[in-house]
């Protein structure tokens, strides 16, 4: 099979295996398909191993006139182990006033040894598309580069990851790459 059909195809295979056991029921801090939390492994899946759980988020959007200015809605953003603790899924959620959540699109995440980089794909409910990243673990941080669900070039970064908090930057180019402009900022808190 070619190489940019495989995460796309294992994605697939994922959601109808998951939608098969019931993953689809909400997630309640236990890991997915039956794996502890601990299983995630040590060593480079690490920045994702102090994701797992549930973050209550808040989204800054850059505006047009170059301030910032933070989204009313209310997001929950869950990660758990799947696939033996070998990859690292996460649901982005968002949260209505009556407290009612709904999943808006889910990222799987494995981590290659041997290219030393995670392989990720996004699947967004609201576009209906898939969006493929690769990403690298450096100094602490996850920085991710790919296309996203609307064909953009962009970059992801997830950053001061501890054990109560996170940040993650978006930003995309204009100009193939040589410069960046923040366009969304997260925080996530316990």
């Amino acid at each position: 099979m070619r190489r940019e059909l495989m995460i796309p195809a294992l994605c697939l295979w994922c959601f109808v295996f998951a939608t098969a056991i019931g993953a689809g029921e909400p997630f309640d801090g236990e890991a997915g398909l039956g794996a502890p939390a601990d299983t995630v492994s040590s060593g480079p899946i690490a920045p994702f191993d102090r994701l797992l759980g549930t973050w209550e988020v808040t989204q800054s959007i850059l505006n047009q006139d170059g301030s910032w200015s933070v989204k009313p809605q209310k997001y929950r953003w869950k990660f758990y182990p799947i696939l033996e603790g070998e990859a690292v899924q996460d649901d982005w959620i968002v949260v209505d006033s009556t407290g009612q959540e709904t999943v808006a699109g889910t990222n799987i995440r494995i981590f290659n040894p041997e290219e030393n980089q995670w392989h990720m794909a996004w699947i967004d409910k609201t576009v209906r598309r898939t969006a493929v990243f690769t990403a690298k673990n450096e100094d602490g941080k996850v920085l991710m580069e790919g296309t996203n669900a609307k064909g953009r070039h962009i970059r992801n970064t997830f950053y001061n990851i501890s054990e109560n908090s996170f940040e993650w930057q978006q930003e995309w180019t204009f100009d193939e790459g040589q410069s960046w402009v923040a366009v969304a900022r997260i925080r996530g808190t316990r």
